[in-house]
C-alpha cells in the first residue's frame, strides 16, 4: 500500500500537470498522412531545385568556346588609359558668401 506521503505527491503533481485528454486514433491518422502529405511535397520539390540548378549549370560546349575566344586582357604593350576626373578636387581658397567655421 502506498504511504501517504506519496499519494499526497501524486495529487500534487496532477494538480500542477494534469494529464491530457484522451485522443482518438482517427486523429493521429490524419495527422500521420498531413504530415507524410507535407513530407513528401518537400522531398518533390526538393529535387526539382537541384534539377534546375543543375539545368543552369555551363555546358561543356559553352566552357570550351568561352575559354577559346580572344582575351580583351591589358598587357604590357597596350598603353594604360587615364583615370578620368570625374570630381574635381576642392579648392582651399575661401569662397565668398560662406565662413570658413562648420
Amino acid at each position: 500500500m502506498a504511504s501517504v506521503k506519496t499519494d499526497r505527491v501524486r495529487a500534487w503533481r496532477e494538480s500542477v500537470n494534469p494529464s491530457p485528454p484522451e485522443v482518438n486514433g482517427a486523429s493521429f491518422v490524419v495527422a500521420r498522412v498531413a504530415l507524410l502529405t507535407m513530407a513528401a511535397f518537400g522531398i518533390y520539390y526538393g529535387f526539382q531545385s537541384i534539377s534546375f540548378a543543375d539545368g543552369q549549370a555551363w555546358s561543356d560546349k559553352e566552357l570550351t568556346a568561352r575559354s577559346a575566344a580572344p582575351r580583351t586582357t591589358w598587357t604590357a604593350k597596350s598603353p594604360m588609359p587615364a583615370p578620368a576626373k570625374a570630381f574635381p578636387r576642392p579648392s582651399t581658397a575661401h569662397t565668398p558668401g560662406r565662413s570658413r567655421m562648420k
